[in-house]
């Protein structure tokens, strides 16, 4: 550190230069806050998606591969592939959706399947198993386990 008087030039440009930097870090903190909410409604927004077709599944898997393809292909053109009636409605009317997301979504829908009663929900199956990632890690178990029944 050197002993030099500091000129009001230098002084005037430091604390420019922490004005500068106390305002991005309240842009920083004020973009924290906006990401926040986003998620929230996101949230918000994923529960309020995937609670129906949840609800819808069993219809579609009572109808049957078959009754659902003629049902549906006279409104909707050539449908997706049904392998499971969770990924088919989820394809069908999630267009722009990824196969990694398509993945972890329908691991949500299969927690939320293999849970029992009326209180069956996205959010509180969500908060069960740790949000979409702990809902992916428990429906490769399920998987595991189903493979070693075979």
């Amino acid at each position: 550190m050197s002993n030099h008087p500091i000129s009001k030039a230098e002084k005037l440009a430091m604390i420019s230069k922490v004005e500068e930097l106390r305002k991005l870090a309240k842009r920083l903190d004020d973009d924290g806050v906006a990401v926040q909410k986003a998620k929230k409604q996101w949230d918000k927004s994923f529960v309020e998606y995937v609670d129906p077709l949840i609800r819808l599944v069993p219809e579609v898997r009572e109808l049957g591969r078959e009754g659902a393809k003629k049902l549906l292909s006279r409104k909707y053109g050539k449908l997706p592939s049904m392998r499971t009636a969770s990924s088919f409605l989820m394809k069908l009317t999630y267009l722009n959706l990824k196969p990694k997301k398509l993945s972890k979504y329908l691991a949500v829908v299969q927690c939320a399947l293999e849970q029992e009663g009326l209180h069956r929900t996205t959010k509180t199956v969500l908060q069960k198993y740790g949000r979409i990632n702990g809902c992916a890690k428990k429906a490769a178990k399920i998987r595991k386990r189903a493979k070693k029944l075979k």
